[in-house]
């Protein structure tokens, strides 16, 4: 790494890559200001040497982990999308600003508006 170092290769690895990767940064250096900086750059896990087999093969679980949850958080989201698209109960999901992002049908008929009606309009509309 001529002329960077660990932490600015990571910055770099974060700002090019198209798809998340897992970091992992290896260093001598066991400062609680290396952790920090090594986590705000961008890395996923900071090990220090000498490094133990049990912390080496819990980095793996862990990277394990951070692969399989995104396929995870995709199936749960669509079963919760189907749940909400046929249920009988009312779903309204607003923005932080309080618009309408998301209405699933049986809140349309409850108050008498289409989803299109609907989206992107103030949740007061409907009180």
């Amino acid at each position: 790494m001529p002329g960077s170092n660990g932490f600015e290769v990571t910055e770099k690895i974060r700002e090019l890559e198209s798809k998340w990767m897992p970091i992992v940064s290896m260093s001598a250096i066991a400062k609680d200001s290396y952790y920090e900086k090594g986590f705000a750059a961008g890395a996923d896990y900071y090990l220090t040497k000498p490094l133990s087999e049990t912390i080496f093969f819990a980095a793996l679980n862990g990277i394990q982990n951070m692969f399989t949850m995104p396929c995870e958080l995709a199936e749960n989201q669509e079963e919760l999308t189907l749940l909400k698209l046929h249920s009988v109960d009312s779903f309204i999901t607003p923005d932080g600003s309080g618009l309408i992002q998301e209405i699933n049908p049986a809140a349309c008929s409850l108050f008498g508006y289409t989803e299109k009606e609907l989206l992107n309009t103030p949740l007061t509309k409907l009180m």
